[in-house]
């Protein structure tokens, strides 16, 4: 895959979203945000049908890994609906022929970029947002995120394309880049509050560790559980829990001997909220 760099193709990408029958017009999203807190993202859009078929939009999101999105809709002229997302091994609703089936975020970085603690998240419309025409549509998409607990000045990157059957051609997409929001300290500890009296993440042991180390949490009631390994990239190396747990604490081995010294992170999702910490494998 090719290492590019997001901001190196903003240019291009600008004079491209004149030409695609996707175009992002505007992008609202807050200036800032306090760490952990969720806000709203609004893209206004058009798209223009290629043919007349039904089409399945489809929204690509570049944010830092610590971030989270809970949730993508959509309205318009054609109507609305949800988003679902799209995950590597996904299969799409209208993937046509010549689509693709897997790999979904790892096209995306192939085609914009990638950037260290960063990761692209993709997302599928649930109902077709046209039902068969070439007209020129509208669209207003909200995208519920989370903002990450780590301080700091972030850009947050969109693309849309009007299906799945087009996901691999990088002038069918419209575009929106270096959208920047800042992560400041959190003056409200409700959210912190409630998340923490429903799980608690420690941090790993031994860190930095050669190949193994041990990942504990513990869960305040019986709970639908995921903790996942990511490397820089955002992509998920491997996955160790998967399924409902009852309450009580949890010591999960990892054992990392197939994979190169770097800095993961360990992200752990309990019934939709999730935190994330560092790890330093060091062979």
């Amino acid at each position: 895959m090719k290492t590019k760099s997001i901001r190196t193709l903003i240019p291009v990408m600008i004079i491209t979203a004149i030409m695609v029958s996707c175009i992002i017009d505007e992008v609202d999203q807050p200036e800032s945000v306090e760490a952990g807190a969720s806000f709203l993202i609004t893209l206004e859009a058009r798209t223009t049908n290629s043919d007349a078929a039904a089409k399945y939009g489809v929204v690509g999101i570049f944010l830092p890994i610590e971030f989270e999105v809970d949730s993508v809709r959509f309205s318009g002229t054609m109507g609305g609906g949800s988003f679902y997302e799209l995950m590597n091994d996904s299969t799409s609703k209208y993937p046509g022929e010549g689509g693709i089936k897997t790999g979904w975020s790892d096209v995306l970085a192939d085609l914009f970029g990638e950037q260290e603690g960063y990761t692209w998240r993709v997302f599928e419309t649930e109902e077709p947002h046209s039902t068969g025409d070439t007209e020129e549509h509208s669209h207003t998409i909200e995208i519920f995120a989370r903002a990450g607990m780590t301080q700091g000045e972030y850009g947050l990157g969109y693309v849309i394309t009007e299906s799945a059957l087009d996901f691999t051609d990088d002038s069918m997409w419209g575009d929106s880049f270096d959208n920047m929001i800042t992560v400041v300290e959190a003056t409200s500890i409700e959210r912190h509050d409630e998340v923490a009296s429903s799980f608690t993440l420690n941090q790993n042991y031994p860190n930095p560790f050669n190949p193994t180390t041990v990942i504990s949490y513990t869960l305040a009631e019986h709970s639908d559980v995921a903790l996942e390994i990511i490397d820089i990239n955002g992509r998920v190396v491997n996955t160790l829990v998967n399924g409902p747990q009852m309450a009580g604490k949890y010591d999960v081995t990892a054992n990392m001997s197939q994979l190169p010294s770097a800095v993961y992170m360990y992200r752990l999702t309990v019934n939709g909220q999730s935190q994330v910490r560092k790890m330093t494998l060091l062979k």
